[in-house]
Formats: C-alpha cells, sequence, structure tokens
C-alpha cells in the first residue's frame, strides 16, 4: 500500500505539465505490487482460509478498506 501511495504521491507532484498519459495512464498502471499481493491474498481468503489466515485477515481487511 506503501509503494502504490508512492506512486501516486509522484503522479500527483509531478512538475510536468499534466497529459493523459502521464495522469490517467500513469495511474492505471500504478499499484502492480498490491495488485499482485491483493491476488494472493484474495486467494487465501478465499479458498484456503484457515483460523491462522483469519487473524491476518482480522487485522488487513480494515486496513485495506481504508486504502
Amino acid at each position: 500500500m506503501a509503494l502504490k501511495q508512492a506512486e501516486i504521491d509522484a503522479i500527483a507532484n509531478s512538475k510536468s505539465p499534466a497529459t493523459f498519459d502521464n495522469t490517467i495512464v500513469a495511474l492505471e498502471k500504478c499499484g502492480a505490487a498490491l495488485n499482485r499481493a491483493r491476488t494472493l491474498y484474495d486467494i487465501w481468503s478465499s479458498n484456503l482460509n484457515n483460523p491462522e489466515f483469519e487473524k491476518v485477515e482480522s487485522e488487513m481487511e480494515p486496513k485495506l478498506a481504508a486504502f
């Protein structure tokens, strides 16, 4: 989440004039690492859930929802 936020901040704070490519396209492309992590997290959450993972979910779900 911190990496994606840093990518968003870099786009927002760019000194270049805003264009479709350096704003919209860049925002669509940012967060690849978070997307990969969320894919694995969602698989565990849906299919491989166990009591240990429920503890992880109870900690992470509020953070993900807030982000």
